[in-house]
């Protein structure tokens, strides 16, 4: 569904790469790295936002070894985040990697053609449990620790700002750590990227600034190792924002709270990722080399379409130095109970995104209870959630039933039930104009749910301009809507924008 990183570790692991947007409707992985196919000889059938599966040892079914990473007990320069004193062993300093089993048939058998990826994901802090097929070693907390010397700060300043390698010609890059405000108002710490032109790159600099593109991700599971800031090689879990930089734009990427830094993921939960997502844009204006400026684009893709969504609603009362001229929801995950529903109905891998947003509500709200709810297959589940990503959550719980995961079921019970419903009425209200992507083809996010999404957004007045595409799945919509997307931007961005085609009326 919502699936978003793609991590490689150093060269303790005999292939490089676990897929990041793992769409739902095949059991296959179809992936590329900005149009590169994981197993050149293979013929992947759509494009993965955020899925970059990097060559590796296509064909090898052998085990990988656990990679650890960064010293011990290494403080981040200018803040009181460090990490957690048991992290051990054959590491690099500043980085952060773990290891986990993966495989997938992607096509035809043969060497070249069935790739069985051992993927090799990188953590921020270590794990708390081994992992399949990984050899031993110490674990972590996951989430690390805040120490108590964190200084208070408004949010979206900056307490970080590391740049990154291995960005494309023309585009500088940072992965930042800034202050942000979780789901009850208290001051954290989130990380994201930003990436701007490199001096002589992107045109001139404009008076006020450069435009800014928020972009929140799609899922990639609620464990540190999952964030896409830390994916290996750096910025592969954002090969697709590259353009907008090209196109002179400064680029944001939030992490969401809880995937990078300390703490825990609220996953689904749709006002903390929102308030993450405004306050990385003002992280990066923060940054005088990534010369952003006040006005804005937020896009987000699936998970990050709920987020988008969110802060659209939320902008005027949240961020109102900013001029947010329209938001981007690509497949959004914008009604919850009935993406739900329809994924645990229609889908033999819909449990898995029950249980995230089980998990996500018992994050959000700490006195739900979710382990008393869970069978023992269930906890197994949970315990895989919490120490790895969302395509092993998906994998390993592939064909099981909610009867065999619940004790009682998430979307018939309190505080599950009202606690749902609340994250679609986040993401519904007045905003500025929307662009909305919805493929007719994706299982995922279903089309005939985000009509009804439509509806509610005209009546709530925002005006919004839906794009449909007959053939696109979950998967494949960002390749098919991209060059409708940049001219959207482009538009909004104009001192005097075109008037905007909006569907509200009475023939939607």
């Amino acid at each position: 569904m919502f699936f978003g990183v793609a991590t490689r570790p150093r060269r303790t692991c005999n292939v490089w790469l676990v897929p990041v947007d793992v769409p739902l409707e095949s059991p296959r992985i179809d992936g590329y790295v900005t149009g590169t196919p994981y197993c050149p000889a293979s013929s992947p059938t759509g494009t993965s936002i955020g899925a970059f599966l990097l060559p590796g040892d296509c064909g090898s079914g052998r085990s990988a070894h656990r990679a650890t990473a960064g010293a011990p007990g290494r403080r981040w320069s200018g803040a009181g985040l460090r990490r957690d004193p048991r992290e051990t062993s054959r590491r690099q300093p500043g980085e952060y990697a773990r290891s986990v089993v993966r495989r997938a048939n992607l096509g035809a058998s043969g060497r070249g053609r069935t790739c069985r990826l051992l993927a090799c994901l990188v953590a921020a802090l270590a794990l708390a449990a081994p992992l399949a097929g990984c050899s031993a070693g110490s674990s972590a907390a996951p989430g690390g620790q805040m120490a108590q010397s964190l200084p208070p700060g408004a949010p979206g300043s900056l307490i970080t700002a590391t740049p990154v390698a291995g960005a494309p010609a023309g585009i500088a890059a940072w992965r930042v750590i800034y202050h942000t405000r979780d789901q009850n108002g208290a001051d954290v710490a989130a990380s994201g990227l930003v990436l701007s032109p490199a001096p002589g790159h992107g045109g001139a600099v404009p008076s006020g600034g450069r435009r800014v593109v928020a972009f929140g991700h799609g899922t990639t599971g609620v464990a540190d190792a999952c964030a896409p800031s830390l994916a290996q090689p750096p910025l592969t879990a954002v090969g697709n924002t590259f353009s907008l930089v090209q196109q002179g734009y400064v680029v944001a990427a939030a992490d969401y709270i809880g995937l990078g830094t300390p703490g825990d993921h609220a996953i689904y939960v749709a006002t903390p990722a929102a308030q993450a997502l405004l306050d990385v844009v003002r992280a990066a204006r923060a940054l005088p080399a990534a010369h952003a400026g006040s006005e804005v684009i937020i896009w987000g893709y699936s998970q990050g379409g709920q987020a988008a969504l969110a802060a659209g609603v939320m902008t005027d009362g949240y961020a109102p130095e900013l001029k947010v001229r329209g938001v981007v929801a690509m497949a959004p995950l914008a009604d919850l109970p009935r993406s739900l529903a329809s994924l645990r109905d229609e889908n033999d891998t819909g449990v898995a995104y029950i249980l995230m947003a089980a998990y996500g509500v018992s994050v959000a709200y700490p006195g739900v209870n979710l382990a008393a709810d869970l069978t023992t297959q269930g906890k197994r589940l949970l315990s895989i959630l919490q120490h790895k990503c969302a395509v092993d959550l998906v994998t390993a719980s592939t064909g099981l039933t909610d009867a065999q995961v619940f004790l009682r079921d998430p979307l018939t019970i309190e505080p599950f039930v009202s606690r749902f419903a609340a994250q679609r009425k986040a993401v519904i209200g007045a905003m500025p104009p929307l662009l909305l992507l919805q493929g007719d083809a994706d299982n995922v996010i279903r089309q005939p749910i985000t009509d009804g999404v439509v509806r509610d957004l005209c009546a709530a007045g925002t005006a919004v301009d839906y794009h449909r595409y007959p053939v696109a799945g979950h998967s494949t919509v960002f390749s098919t809507s991209s060059r409708d997307m940049y001219t959207w931007i482009a538009n909004r961005f104009r001192a005097d924008p075109a008037p905007m085609h909006s569907i509200c009326g009475p023939a939607l």
